[in-house]
């Protein structure tokens, strides 16, 4: 498989933007390149955000879909729900890709 351009990826981002379902984006990454890999799941880098990452190596291609974590708490102050709002999108390319 080739590397993809700007402009395809940005038709990526779209696409995955469209979709809108953090398991629906998952299931494309999985099934869109078979070289592609997850590189880290829900990883908190940020206090208000989770970023999972997808290389996709077989088109030289990044792939962060990004989520907002809330907790729901019950009257007597103890964990009980959590809930993933999926938020964002963002496709960028690898290093070895320079097109």
């Amino acid at each position: 498989m080739a590397f993809i351009n700007t402009q395809q990826r940005e038709e990526l981002e779209r696409e995955l933007e469209d979709i809108g379902d953090f398991t629906q984006v998952k299931r494309r990454m999985f099934t869109i390149d078979p070289k592609g890999r997850l590189v880290y799941f829900r990883n908190a880098q940020y206090a208000d955000r989770l970023i999972t990452r997808f290389d996709l190596e077989g088109l030289g291609t990044r792939v962060d879909i990004i989520e907002r974590h809330s907790r729901e708490i019950d009257k007597s102050g103890e964990f009980w729900n959590s809930h993933y709002e999926f938020v964002d999108v963002e496709v960028s390319a690898l290093p070895d890709n320079r097109l």
